[in-house]
């Protein structure tokens, strides 16, 4: 599986990858043998210090690969069912749908490195997210959000998000300890974006045509059952503060055979 990383902000600029070792899995529903790939550093400007970590497969696996040493490290396999990747303060977090958060340090050497469990696994069903996102806020602190779906049963399955919960984590400065977990009502004015492909945080203040303290988000839920027939419907805005939903995209039919939408966040000097 080859990987190539091309930025249409930056004229046209692509990374190419080496190959990817793995025995893809059987295929479920919409599915991508690349889920996810996040890079540490604008590479344009740190060409040769960038990190590349990379959710893989059908099980949802991680490896990363550094550019100055070129080859990919892959992380046990027992570390699964990854939804989003996140660079924080040295380290690389990511979260699971049981809520649980791990990081792990990219620059321990040429093995795999060991995981830290930050935030524990919680095995009750009441805690299981159906989709569980991690994002640095503008004001430079994690937050962990879960979404909740609820299904209509018919002739045709369908499903609804009915409410995110957003919770803070507070972490140790010198080792990324949690120190404490609380859910809050509020995103200090952020706008959070969340979806297939990634998770942005930014300031309501430098876009003020955006609603502060609300969740943007899509369709992403394609894990088992595609969103067919229907197409990508599941796509609105959440008050944080209120627990309201409203809409920032009028669906049209006619995309309902398209991939699932993504968010691009452009550079800042872009116009």
């Amino acid at each position: 599986m080859v990987i190539t990383l091309f930025n249409p902000f930056k004229d046209g600029i692509s990374i190419h990858l080496p190959p990817l070792d793995f025995t893809p899995g059987k295929p479920v529903g919409i599915h991508y043998e690349i889920q996810k790939a996040v890079l540490s550093t604008d590479p344009s400007i740190h060409p040769d210090s960038d990190v590349v970590v990379v959710i893989y497969s059908v099980y949802c696996n991680l490896a990363f690969y550094k550019s100055w040493e070129k080859i990919w490290i892959y992380l046990d396999k027992k570390l699964s069912l990854i939804t989003v990747i996140v660079f924080y303060r040295n380290l690389v977090y990511v979260i699971r749908h049981y809520n649980n958060v791990l990081s792990f340090d990219v620059n321990e050497g040429s093995e795999s490195p060991k995981w830290k469990t930050v935030v524990p696994e919680d095995l009750r069903l009441e805690a299981y997210s159906h989709r569980a996102y991690i994002v640095e806020s503008s004001n430079g602190y994690l937050c962990s959000i879960h979404g909740k779906l609820e299904f209509n049963k018919g002739p045709i399955d369908a499903y609804f998000t009915a409410n995110f919960k957003v919770c803070k984590l507070i972490l140790d400065d010198a080792n990324g300890d949690l120190i404490e977990k609380k859910e809050v009502k509020s995103l200090d004015g952020d706008m959070v974006f969340v979806g297939d492909n990634g998770t942005i945080a930014v300031s309501a203040l430098e876009f003020p045509q955006g609603h502060p303290n609300c969740i943007y988000f899509t369709d992403d839920f394609i894990d088992v059952d595609p969103y067919q027939p229907f197409g990508p419907r599941d796509i609105g805005i959440f008050n944080v503060k209120d627990g309201s939903f409203g809409n920032h995209y009028q669906f049209k039919p006619s995309h309902k055979d398209l991939p699932p939408y993504i968010w691009i966040q452009p550079p800042v000097e872009f116009k």
